[in-house]
């Protein structure tokens, strides 16, 4: 929830949200209540009872946030939700316009599978490895990516151009970082998908897309996929 983009505005919008989601299944984006409907606001709550809202007072209304419609998305283990708002004086969103982002639901899952799958195949064995175990040093990940490549002790160290003993020695960090014993089990963990909530984003959208730059103006900027 941007507020004016004043970060502590925002921090303090996205804290009362965290407060109040769990009042109604709408604001908490239960997936088993959407199911594959499009939602709205107004599907449950008045005009007049939305302004009595703790979660309208603390979070739509001071961003001068009004009407809302989402969709929610359950893709394996993970919930994908999809939001449009309108401010303050704004129609409320239309039975027509429900049904074309419900329609659109299906394209929206697509492009999330493709860009995730897109993610995944840029990620190194030591990007993944950095991502699953962050205190490994540089030096750490790189001998575990080797591992991971099959490589012995031996051929790390002529790779690396350092000795037996030291590759070893990095080896035995490792083991004790990960909590796994064994070359295989470092190869395994290098080569698994990683929690999405440590993933590097699926998208990238330039701060002037915000700020409501058009494509083809001068502050434009595309965001890669």
């Amino acid at each position: 929830m941007s507020v004016e983009d004043d970060p502590s505005r925002r921090a303090k919008a996205m804290a009362a949200f965290a407060r109040h989601m769990h009042s109604h299944a709408f604001w908490r984006s239960d997936p088993t209540f959407f199911g594959e409907r499009a939602l709205r606001e107004s599907d449950f709550f008045s005009d007049e009872e939305f302004l009595t809202l703790p979660i309208a007072r603390d979070v739509f209304l001071p961003s001068n946030a009004r009407r809302v419609i989402s969709i929610v998305i359950q893709h394996e283990d993970y919930v994908l939700t999809v939001a449009g708002h309108r401010v303050v004086g704004r129609p409320p969103f239309s039975d027509e316009q429900r049904d074309r982002l419900e329609a659109f639901r299906p394209h929206v899952l697509r492009s999330y599978r493709q860009a995730r799958e897109r993610t995944l195949a840029r990620l190194t064995p030591i990007d993944r490895l950095r991502i699953a175990f962050p205190a490994l040093t540089p030096r750490q990940l790189e001998v575990g990516s080797w591992i991971a490549q099959g490589k012995s002790n031996e051929d790390i160290a002529t790779i690396l151009d350092v000795g037996v003993d030291t590759i070893k020695a990095h080896v035995k960090a490792i083991h004790a970082k990960v909590g796994a014993n064994g070359r295989l089990a470092i190869a395994v963990i290098a080569h698994t998908i990683p929690p999405f909530a440590r993933m590097p984003p699926l998208w990238r959208i330039g701060q002037d897309v915000w700020a409501g730059a058009r494509p083809g103006s001068p502050n434009h900027v595309s965001a890669p996929m």
